[in-house]
C-alpha cells in the first residue's frame, strides 16, 4: 500500500521529533560528564569565582553522583546525600541580625573577610549604621552600634559635651612597607562609597579611627609617625 502525504508528513515528524531527542540526550551527557570532571578536579577546595556555574548546573537539575558541594562554604566533597560539608555541620555560621528595617542598625552582612584568602573564614562580618552619627561601618560584632569614632572613649566626651565634630584629634600615619612612596590608598566613606585618600610626602594621615581600621588591614602598609 503506497503512504499518503499525510502519513509521510506524520513520519518525518516522528523521525525530526527522535532525532532532537537524541540530540537533547547527547547534550545532557556531555553537560554531565563536564559537571563531574570539573567537581572531580575540585574535590576539597572552594568554588571560588565559580558558584554560579554551579547554580546553574542545580538549577537544572545536573547532578554528580556521589560529589556535593556545600550550600555554606561551597567548598566540593564526596557524599550522598549531605547538604554541608563535616566542618559547617559541626560549627555552621548563623548570623545574628538586627535589620534597620525592624527598627535595628544592620545594613547587611558578609562571611569571611573583605578580600578572599583562598579558605572559607568563619568570620561574620556586619555592615552596620552607627546610631550617632549614621555612617556605615565593618564590625565583627553583631550588638556593636557605635562606629569606633563615637564608641571610643574621646568619642564618649564629644557626645557628653555636645560637640558637633564625629572624629577626635588623635592623628594616624601610614606609609608604603617598600621602598616605593606611597602616593594615595582607597577606603570606604561614611555611606559606603569609595574614597581616595592622598598621601603628603609618602605619608597618608587620618583622624577619622575608621579610616585608621581599614588602613591597619591593608597589606603594604605600615604606621608611620603621626
Amino acid at each position: 500500500m503506497r503512504p499518503t502525504a499525510t502519513s509521510e508528513r506524520r513520519i518525518r515528524a516522528i523521525r525530526k521529533r527522535r532525532h532532537l531527542a537524541n540530540a537533547l540526550d547527547r547534550h545532557h551527557r556531555r553537560l554531565r560528564f563536564a559537571l563531574r570532571q570539573g567537581l572531580e578536579r575540585r574535590v576539597g577546595s572552594l568554588l571560588e569565582g565559580e558558584e554560579d556555574i554551579w547554580l546553574a548546573f542545580a538549577a537544572r537539575k545536573y547532578t554528580a553522583p556521589g560529589l556535593r558541594v556545600c550550600e555554606q562554604c561551597s567548598i566540593v566533597f564526596r557524599a550522598s546525600r549531605a547538604k554541608r560539608c563535616d566542618p559547617c555541620r559541626r560549627s555552621p555560621v548563623v548570623p545574628k541580625l538586627f535589620p534597620v528595617a525592624t527598627d535595628g542598625w544592620h545594613l547587611d552582612f558578609r562571611i569571611g573577610g573583605r578580600w578572599s584568602s583562598g579558605e572559607f573564614e568563619r568570620v561574620i562580618t556586619y555592615i552596620t549604621i552607627c546610631r550617632e552619627c549614621e555612617r556605615h561601618f565593618d564590625t565583627t560584632q553583631p550588638r556593636r552600634r557605635l562606629c569606633h569614632n563615637c564608641g571610643s572613649t574621646s568619642g564618649r566626651v564629644r557626645r557628653h559635651r555636645g560637640s558637633r565634630h564625629t572624629t577626635g584629634r588623635t592623628s594616624f600615619a601610614y606609609a608604603s612597607t617598600s621602598s616605593q612612596p606611597l602616593l594615595s590608598v582607597g577606603v570606604t566613606g561614611p555611606q559606603g562609597q569609595g574614597i581616595v585618600l592622598y598621601a603628603e610626602n609618602g605619608v597618608v594621615r587620618v583622624t577619622d579611627r575608621e579610616y585608621a581600621r581599614q588602613l591597619d588591614a591593608l597589606q603594604g602598609l605600615r604606621r608611620a609617625e603621626p
